[in-house]
């Protein structure tokens, strides 16, 4: 027996596997199917077997049969014949039947129309009982108006039929008074068919209150007693059915937060239905602000309750002490409320509005711990106290200070007394027993101190002057130097060594992060001008020097008696034509047309001298000029003379040569 049970089973699944014939669609061979036309059937069939049958009817009206083999995956039907049957000009239903023997397997079918059926509009498109509406007919190919077109319109529940005939523009009015359904059917030369529709009233509602509800929120719609409400949701699966009271009016809430489609009256007879859509949102989730964060017992504490960054007002806070009691409050227009705790403990703070969440939020209320430094800002070495006290000033003792990892303890007065050996932020934390006292921590910026030396402490223009910056213990410290110079402008300096490059005061400033800046003035004065000059007959040449080097492009004017001006070469040299000699004023660099030099102002007196090599010449000169003069004048009066002594003369001349035996020369 249990053999002959497995092999059923066996069979069973078999033959459940097995892919069993079916029909896939109908279609027909022509589309618009116009009266004593021919057309035919077309069948497609899934997994053809031998011994099945297919039986075409039109309008239950058996027109054609055919066999099926094993590989036929099509079937047509033969083409009507509209001499054995007439068709009506309008809507028809053809059906296919798949049989094997006498048993029924499957049945596929499609409407079709015959004849030229018109396109049917309203307006308005909903057609309303009681008021005329107007039908425009048109050709569904062409869209031409179908004008002329006679047209039969009744009440199906009884109603006495009206006729009417399309106008030009293929109208028609007519007026429905009752709600349901209507049919129309055409006639005329180029259409026929049948039309229905329906008329109803137009459904007034109001609702859904609110408009934007939220999850939970009880939602209400006013509206006949006899219309439904169905609420669908994202994915167009019904969320829920309403019900409608006995008086009209659905009431529901929704559970979960989403867009929904909300339909009413779909399947009324006596209302069109209207379709809206209803976004349920979560509920808002209320921002409680608790200022401070630190809430210190007897002090005012801030409590602001806020949605999407605006004040909620009218909300309803409830504190809840560490004693159990509680107060309630209403936040106002800018929805805070202060409240000042009077329990050390943990407070609850619970809020609470129409189409929000309920919301806690909790706080402590401890006593407070201060800190306060004498001095404030202290410097390196300098001795700090540390006092600690209460909210209420009273001083905090056996407090527990933290500074750079250090634990220290105040004294009875709550004090603490310290030193601090470099310059930079030091973090000093206070605590004490951890329930009662909120710890507090407080920055210490302790500053150092800065010198300035400099050698020399006063300059001439160019001269190097070394800075060396000590700190407040004397020892030598990196800083950034700067210097002001006597015009304003500044100068970072990038070694400690300065050339100043002008007269006056030079502002040299020391800054280091954590010390106090420094500051010391390095006056400079102008280079010195040395004066030579010599004066050669109505030339002066002077020489302008500075330690040892020529100075050039120094103005300089001379004046009294007269004046004159000019400036020195690249040799410090400067040339002047004086006419006489005297007490002159040298006005050196007086323009300032180099201001790292000196101005000065210098009076000399100049005395021209001669060279009496030159003076020799016209003195012999002159003499030369005298003696031949002279000879010129004895040569004159002496021609003079000979001439009226001549004969004389040669009396004269032959007695000295009478005599002249008697010369000495003669005597020898």
């Amino acid at each position: 027996m249990k053999k002959v049970f497995l092999i059923a089973v066996t069979l069973f699944c078999l033959a459940g596997s097995v892919q069993s014939i079916g029909l896939i669609g109908i279609d027909i061979s022509r589309k618009n199917i116009e009266l004593e036309q021919n057309f035919k059937f077309e069948v497609s069939i899934k997994y053809p077997e031998a011994n099945h049958q297919l039986y075409f009817f039109v309008d239950d009206h058996l027109f054609s049969q055919k066999m099926i083999g094993s590989t036929t995956e099509e079937v047509d039907s033969t083409e009507w014949n509209w001499d054995v049957v007439d068709l009506n000009c309008g809507e028809h239903t053809a059906l296919a039947e798949l049989r094997r023997g006498n048993v029924s397997v499957e049945n596929i079918s499609m409407n079709f129309d015959i004849g030229n059926l018109p396109a049917v509009s309203f307006d308005p498109k909903q057609p309303l009982a009681g008021r005329t509406i107007d039908i425009i007919l048109t050709n569904a190919v062409s869209g031409a108006p179908a004008s002329g077109l006679k047209v039969e319109i009744y009440d199906i529940q009884g109603g006495v039929k009206e006729k009417r005939s399309t106008d030009a523009f293929g109208k028609i009015s007519y007026r429905p008074d009752n709600s349901g359904e209507y049919r129309m059917e055409f006639s005329g030369r180029d259409y026929c068919g049948k039309r229905s529709f329906y008329a109803r009233k137009k459904l007034m509602i109001d609702g859904p209150h609110p408009e934007n509800p939220v999850v939970g929120e009880l939602i209400s719609i006013a509206l006949p007693a006899d219309v439904g409400v169905k609420l669908f949701d994202e994915n167009g699966d019904v969320y829920l059915l309403a019900e409608t009271k006995i008086g009209g009016g659905a009431n529901f809430t929704v559970n979960k937060s989403g867009t929904y489609t909300l339909v009413m009256g779909d399947l009324s007879s006596r209302y069109w239905g209207i379709n809206k859509t209803l976004v349920v949102s979560d509920k808002d989730v209320p921002k409680v602000l608790i200022n401070p964060e630190k809430v210190v017992i007897g002090e005012p504490v801030t409590i602001k309750v806020e949605s999407g960054g605006f004040p909620l007002d009218s909300a309803v806070i409830t504190i809840t002490a560490p004693d159990n009691s509680f107060d309630a409050f209403t936040t106002i227009s800018s929805g805070m409320l202060v409240y000042t705790p009077s329990v050390i403990g943990k407070y609850t703070v619970s809020v609470e509005k129409e189409r929000f969440e309920v919301i806690d939020k909790n706080f402590e209320s401890k006593k407070k711990l201060d800190i306060d430094l004498t001095p404030r800002n202290p410097s390196v070495g300098e001795e700090v106290i540390i006092s600690i006290k209460d909210q209420e000033g009273n001083p905090v003792g056996d407090a527990t200070l933290t500074i750079d990892g250090r634990a220290e303890s105040t004294d009875a007065s709550g004090l603490y007394v310290t030193t601090f050996k470099e310059a930079r932020v030091y973090v000093v934390e206070a605590s004490k027993t951890s329930f009662l006292y909120w710890d507090t921590e407080e920055n210490i910026t302790v500053t150092g101190t800065l010198n300035i030396s400099l050698n020399p402490e006063s300059a001439e223009v160019g001269q190097q002057t070394k800075i060396i910056v000590y700190d407040g213990t004397g020892n030598p410290i990196s800083t950034n130097l700067t210097v002001t110079k006597p015009d304003g402008n500044q100068e970072c300096l990038m070694e400690n060594v300065y050339y100043p490059d002008q007269p006056g005061d030079h502002t040299i400033e020391a800054l280091k992060e954590g010390y106090t800046t420094a500051k010391k003035t390095l006056f400079v004065s102008p280079n010195e001008i040395n004066m030579h000059y010599e004066v050669d007959n109505n030339r002066l040449k002077m020489f302008l020097s500075s330690q040892g080097n020529p100075v050039p492009d120094i103005h300089v004017k001379l004046s009294s008696p007269y004046e004159t001006e000019g400036v020195s070469d690249s040799d410090g040299a400067i040339y002047f034509s004086i006419k006489a000699g005297g007490e002159y004023v040298f006005d050196v660099n007086k323009e300032k047309t180099r201001q790292e030099y000196e101005k000065k102002s210098v009076t000399e007196k100049i005395v021209k001298r001669r060279k009496t090599t030159l003076l020799v010449i016209p003195i012999i000169i002159v003499i030369i000029l005298a003696a031949a003069a002279l000879t010129v004048l004895y040569q004159i009066k002496h021609y003079r003379k000979g001439k009226k002594g001549k004969t004389s003369k040669t009396k004269t001349d032959s007695k000295l040569l009478e005599k002249s035996p008697k010369s000495s020369l003669s005597k020898l």
